[in-house]
């Protein structure tokens, strides 16, 4: 079809793109390459296209957000954005912009995006452009480790979501408040542990820097910084033995065995 009939293959195209398949099963390669080419050559007819070539920019968007091409992703929504024809997808390609200018590591940007995504679909009021942004916005700020604003945002989409009465929408806006939350409590707890641990030291206390050590490094396994957990479990470990707590040696034995920071015995 690609060679044969040029609307065809522009249909089959479109059609996964467009209508279930790319969101379902994701976006290949090959089949990336094969959308670049549909847009590259619908953006050269000379025939209007419609809003196709919006939507095409979009998904194309997506899909190398998700590739950790973040230049061409933001490339491809400035495109889509361009050729926005209302203001609700208006406002959900700034809150897109947003996201990948976060992930870029360009934070001012993406805060201006956001906050224009933001005031656009509040205007309307615009349920669906504004969820689409608030979600967003809360998964870039969870994404740098500001919990904060990740909370507010996905609160803010919960309640939204929950008026709407769409499960989808109500799923990820919880989802995404639940990730930030429980981020949040462990960024608390390690905070307090790390004072504990300061004051063991200074009361030179083996007993309670060993103990603070054991619940740091659970503490840190939880927030997926495996290099810190593993320093405190085995500092831990040390001082249990030391000490000869064998029970609690042994128990942080098995477990830095289990996670793969010691060789199986």
């Amino acid at each position: 079809a690609q060679y044969d009939d040029v609307d065809a293959f522009y249909s089959i195209i479109t059609h996964l793109a467009l209508d279930g398949y790319f969101d379902d099963r994701g976006c290949s390669p090959e089949f990336l390459s094969l959308l670049d080419l549909v847009i590259e050559q619908m953006g050269q007819a000379k025939t209007p296209v419609g809003d196709t070539l919006h939507f095409l920019q979009g998904k194309r968007g997506n899909a190398y957000f998700h590739r950790g091409d973040f230049a061409t992703a933001f490339d491809a929504y400035q495109a889509a954005l361009t050729l926005a024809p209302n203001p609700t997808r208006r406002a959900m390609l700034l809150g897109s912009l947003g996201a990948v200018c976060s992930e870029w590591g360009r934070t001012d940007e993406a805060t201006r995006y956001f906050e224009q995504g933001y005031e656009l679909a509040s205007a309307g009021p615009d349920e669906v452009a504004l969820d689409h942004v608030l979600i967003q916005q809360s998964y870039a700020a969870q994404r740098r480790g500001d919990y904060e604003t990740a909370r507010r945002a996905a609160s803010e989409a919960v309640e939204l979501s929950r008026q709407g009465d769409n499960a989808q929408r109500q799923g990820y806006a919880q989802l995404n408040l639940a990730a930030a939350e429980f981020n949040a409590a462990v960024q608390k707890v390690v905070i307090t542990l790390e004072a504990v641990l300061e004051l063991a030291q200074q009361s030179n206390d083996r007993n309670l820097l060993a103990y603070a050590h054991q619940t740091l490094g659970y503490a840190y396994q939880a927030y997926e910084k495996y290099e810190e957990a593993r320093t405190h479990f085995e500092k831990a470990r040390q001082l249990f033995q030391e000490l000869e707590y064998w029970p609690e040696a042994t128990q942080l034995t098995n477990l830095l065995q289990r996670f793969g920071y010691l060789p199986q015995e």
